[in-house]
This record gives structure tokens, C-alpha cells and sequence, in this order.
């Protein structure tokens, strides 16, 4: 259903951020995180990244960083988040532990 201001809604749930779908290709499992759990730093292996978004379990956009394979996770607080990483064309999405 959508709203007068446009925005979809299903139920009591308002879809603001639809960044979690895309129309991008699925990247294989060629894509490594490294160290799996951090406390500090994560880095990708595998592929040039264009941009790397981490969302905890609820969905909510927590960090964001872009033309980079290393990433700064220090400020998270300790639990598993996902991590979506694209190259431009393709993406994967990878679940990882902030201990």
C-alpha cells in the first residue's frame, strides 16, 4: 500500500530504506572477511570494493565506508552485524561478529 507522500506501507511497518534489495548479481563464496570475529578492523579479500555497509540485526544502517577493503569496526558494540560489499555491479552479504 502506499501513502500520499509515497512511501510504501505494509501494516504498521514503513519501508524508508530499501537498501537491503537491489537488483545487483549475488557474488559467489570467493568473498573472505578477515579476522572473523574483530574487534578492531575488518578486511574484505576477493574483490575490488566500491562500498561496504553494516547493518545490525534489525536492519539499521550502522556503518558505511566506500572505496576500501579495510574497515574500522571498533566504534560497534560486541554482537554479529552483516556486512553488504559491492563492487558496482555485484554484491554479497556476509554476516560477522564485533567481539
Amino acid at each position: 500500500d502506499t501513502d500520499a507522500f509515497g512511501d510504501t506501507e505494509v501494516g504498521v511497518m514503513r519501508i524508508l530504506d530499501t537498501a537491503l534489495s537491489t537488483s545487483q548479481h549475488q557474488l559467489s563464496g570467493s568473498l573472505e572477511i578477515y579476522p572473523n570475529p574483530s574487534s578492531e578492523r575488518i578486511t574484505v579479500f576477493g574483490l575490488k570494493v566500491i562500498q561496504m555497509k553494516i547493518y545490525n540485526n534489525l536492519g539499521q544502517l550502522m556503518l558505511e565506508a566506500d572505496n576500501t577493503n579495510v574497515l574500522n569496526v571498533s566504534s560497534l558494540s560486541a554482537g554479529v552485524y552483516f556486512i553488504k560489499i559491492t563492487d558496482g555491479i555485484n554484491f554479497s552479504t556476509k554476516k560477522f561478529i564485533r567481539k
